[in-house]
């Protein structure tokens, strides 16, 4: 199968605006985060127990109002099929994850991983391919608590 240029340079900017999600999740670069989605987009993280969603309604259970609540995490997708019909795309990707968070035992923290797929529904806009809908589900979750590693100083 021989891909066009447009076709090549859509799959290059859907891949780049799902990969600019987990970026602005793990990194809590809200407006980034933000950017990738169109105003009434969706995220159905039922499978996994949280429910349907707007992105600004995540980011506050997530954040409860404190930003310190959401640690630096890390995301990877990987094996991502992307499907484009005009201005409307769909990308499938698996993904594993990993968070540490601190928990009310001094020097410890709860690490969660996962792994499971995401399903994004994206439209083409003027600023480009934008998330309407996401879906997630998880396929294993592990949390355990280990150690708090303290910050390296200067």
């Amino acid at each position: 199968m021989t891909l066009t240029l447009q076709e090549i340079s859509d799959r290059i900017e859907i891949t780049d605006t799902i990969t600019r999600y987990s970026y602005g999740l793990d990194q809590r670069i809200w407006p980034e985060w933000d950017r990738t989605f169109t105003p009434d987009a969706v995220l159905d993280f039922s499978a996994v127990g949280m429910s349907e969603h707007s992105p600004a309604e995540l980011r506050a259970i997530f954040t409860q109002g404190d930003a310190t609540r959401i640690p630096v995490g890390q995301h990877l997708l990987h094996n991502t099929v992307i499907e484009v019909d005009g201005d409307r795309a769909t990308a499938r990707s698996e993904y594993t994850m990993t968070t540490h968070s601190r928990t009310e035992t001094e020097g410890k923290a709860r690490r969660v991983q996962g792994g499971g797929w995401y399903s994004d529904e994206l439209v083409r806009t003027d600023a480009g391919w934008r998330i309407t809908r996401r879906t997630a589900n998880s396929k294993w979750i592990d949390v355990v608590e280990v150690d708090w590693a303290a910050p390296v100083s200067d």
